[in-house]
């Protein structure tokens, strides 16, 4: 049996020389580091020091000059993973550990092995929302906010003894370190019930420090307030270090940022510790799209060992097929095997419009969600557009796959320019009078958050969708642009985004599109 190790590998040309069967192997300076602390933690783990220990580590086990083999081993990476005895996370990388940060950083461990034994139910943050029946949810997340308000309680009044801040302070370098951003490593994670994470040379079980930091960053209410109260009465975090230990090479002190925090909790949530469940392959694109790769085709394959179905797909790295191509084929599967038009919103990005390099269609996994993005589909969660007649989705594509046919109601055009407003303090960009489809309303309005749309832009009703879809008309063919709210159209009776079952007839209204 074998021991996995899951690390991040850092900088290609930041290497160390690695014995590998009597021969000298220019090994990631990062797997080095990963593979010392390994031994380290299964020697300190009562394991016989002459007992052989062995490892299975990505950039020695696979031939990666090699496309083919490449390409099979990546295949089976959740097998290799789940098959081992236990997986090692090393989140320490070679240039942390060269710093004097890490003579005392192992504070780190210590802090969270203490605050998952003082504070009671930290466990109910390992549980899931597929892990339970709708009905027990609302009870579970009412028994989070409990264990959430006890942590802050705890936190609070532990942060004011110094000794516990500067350990409260390596965690914050710990979630920092890179291994929660990179794509591969959601997958080796989530695949092993038996995970043990490593930093500065101290081991703690993965469920122990996932329900903590779970618990920490939910909502992002008890960070925020830990973080601030640490200031408050320690001062700057940089010099409450000083003299016991810095922040380390590009590790910064300021309270908890939205990417990097993110990251840890979405990785961390990832993993089911009540039951092996396989994942949607379209939310793991969402959480790939947020991680780095060094291929942009890993966006995919990454994902495809922790998905329900993966539709054929199998990794390919071969220079003839463009990450457009397959970013724009994979899209083309999810449509076709799902019949869910309402994908296509992954393609929405609140700022910068859709890819130039990508039909509309398509989301550019390699381009990060925004907060503006999270924020708007947050407030658009469950606010859907009912309709009368048949609403099945009308997918097909033509030419060479990159044009999208479907069917819907064109409801109206934009007319109006972009005005700026300020409500409770705040700029707001709306669209003002969007035409009713019976021309009626005097001053209704569409409202699109951030991303300004054009006069002409056409708001349509896609059969078997359950929002409304501004796009834009280029010729014969449209371009899809985002998501919409419409809101308080006279004699519609719209309330909060959505129609009543009156107002949209599929059967008699519809239209075929085409989208580019």
């Amino acid at each position: 049996m074998y021991t996995a190790i899951s690390y991040c590998a850092g900088d290609p040309k930041h290497t160390r020389v690695l014995v590998v069967n009597g021969l000298p192997f220019n090994a990631f300076a990062n797997l080095l580091q990963a593979i010392e602390e390994t031994c380290f933690n299964l020697l300190d783990s009562g394991r016989n020091k002459n007992e052989k220990v062995s490892v299975w580590v990505d950039q020695i086990c696979i031939n990666q000059s090699d496309p083919q083999e490449r390409a099979e081993q990546v295949n089976f990476m959740y097998e290799i993973y789940q098959s081992a005895l236990n997986v090692a996370v090393c989140l320490t990388t070679h240039e942390f550990a060269q710093d004097l940060a890490t003579r005392q950083s192992d504070r780190a461990i210590r802090c969270i092995e203490q605050v998952h034994k003082d504070v009671p139910h930290l466990v109910r943050f390992l549980a899931s929302a597929q892990d339970s029946c709708s009905e027990t949810w609302k009870s579970v997340s009412n028994e989070k906010e409990e264990t959430s308000s006890q942590l802050n309680t705890y936190l609070q009044a532990a942060v004011e003894d110094e000794d516990f801040a500067l350990g409260w302070l390596d965690v914050q370098r710990m979630r920092r370190m890179p291994w929660f951003s990179r794509a591969w490593v959601l997958q080796e994670y989530a695949s092993h019930q038996d995970v043990v994470f490593l930093f500065a040379w101290q081991h703690i079980v993965a469920r122990k420090l996932a329900a903590v930091l779970l618990a920490y960053l939910w909502r992002g209410k008890v960070s925020t307030a830990v973080e601030q109260k640490m200031v408050q009465i320690h001062g700057d975090l940089d010099a409450l270090s000083t003299n016991s230990q810095r922040a380390g090479p590009n590790q910064g002190t300021n309270p908890s940022s939205f990417s990097s925090d993110q990251n840890v909790y979405n990785t961390l949530k990832s993993k089911s510790y009540i039951s092996q469940q396989r994942r949607p392959l379209i939310d793991l694109l969402d959480h790939s799209r947020m991680a780095i790769a060094s291929d942009k085709r890993d966006h995919i394959y990454s994902c495809l060992g922790l998905a329900e179905q993966t539709y054929g797909i199998r990794p390919y790295y071969g220079q003839d097929v463009s990450v457009e191509d397959l970013f724009t084929n994979i899209m083309r599967l999810l449509l076709l095997n799902t019949k869910d038009i309402n994908l296509i919103e992954r393609a929405s990005t609140a700022f910068s419009g859709y890819s130039e390099t990508l039909p509309s269609w398509v989301p550019d996994w390699r381009r990060p969600i925004t907060l503006a993005d999270a924020k708007y589909y947050y407030d658009r969660y469950d606010k859907e557009v009912h309709t009368i007649g048949e609403s099945t989705a009308h997918i097909m594509f033509l030419g060479d796959g990159k044009i999208l046919e479907t069917k819907g109601v064109l409801m109206d055009s934009l007319v109006g320019e972009v005005e700026v407003h300020v409500w409770c303090g705040k700029r707001i960009e709306r669209i003002y009078t969007l035409r009713s489809p019976q021309n009626v309303s005097s001053l209704p309005h569409a409202h699109v958050e951030t991303w300004p749309p054009r006069k002409g832009d056409e708001v349509w009703k896609l059969c078997g969708s359950n929002r409304l879809f501004l796009l834009r008309k280029d010729g014969e063919r449209h371009v899809f642009l985002r998501g919409v709210h419409v809101s308080n159209v006279e004699n519609m009776e719209i309330e909060h985004g959505g129609f009543t079952e009156s107002d949209v007839d599929l059967e008699r209204q519809r239209k075929t599109l085409w989208i580019h």
